[in-house]
Formats: structure tokens, sequence, C-alpha cells
């Protein structure tokens, strides 16, 4: 494997102007990948079942300017998130489940 090929693509890790949903992101990893792609340029949306963890996580996740963190309550309907996303943000880029 040469170099090139070890190193991860540039277009991975930069997510400007991007809309990420993440799945089970009040706490751990999916709060932790939350806060990640929001340092890296990302709109971030943070759905978990645990709607008043994910507001107060949402809450304190710095955005770049333009960029914002929302919560939306998971009741295991995936159109439910997609319109919170649509009238929140703006259509998803990523979805990542934790």
């Amino acid at each position: 494997m040469d170099e090139k090929e070890k190193r991860p693509s540039q277009h991975l890790r930069v997510f400007d102007g991007a809309v990420a949903i993440i799945t089970g992101a009040a706490s751990g990893i999916g709060r932790a990948l939350s806060e990640e792609l929001a340092r890296r340029g990302a709109s971030v949306v943070l759905a978990d079942v645990q709607a008043e963890a994910a507001r107060a996580a949402a809450a304190n996740i710095p955005c770049a300017p333009g960029r914002r963190a929302s919560a939306c309550p998971v009741c295991g309907e995936l159109l439910i998130l997609g319109k919170s996303v649509i009238r929140h943000t703006q259509p998803a880029s990523g979805l990542f489940s934790s």
C-alpha cells in the first residue's frame, strides 16, 4: 500500500456546509461524533429517544458561523426525523447511527 492509500481522503475530513443526523446522540459515541462533525463545519441534528438529553447536548455544541446543532426526538419513525431536519436546517448530507 503506497502512502496515498494510507491517508484518509481530504473529502472525508471536511464537512463544511453538510447536515449530519446522528442517532443515539444524547451521550457517548453519538454525542462525541456530533461534537466532532460540528467542529468540522457541519450542522448537526442530534436524534435520540432521550429527547431532553439530546436537547441539552445540542445546546452545548459549539458550531461554526451559519451552522447549528438541533435535537430531534426519536419515536421510531424516520419520517418525523426527516421532516425535522428539513424544517431546522436543510436536506441531510449524512445519517450516522451510533
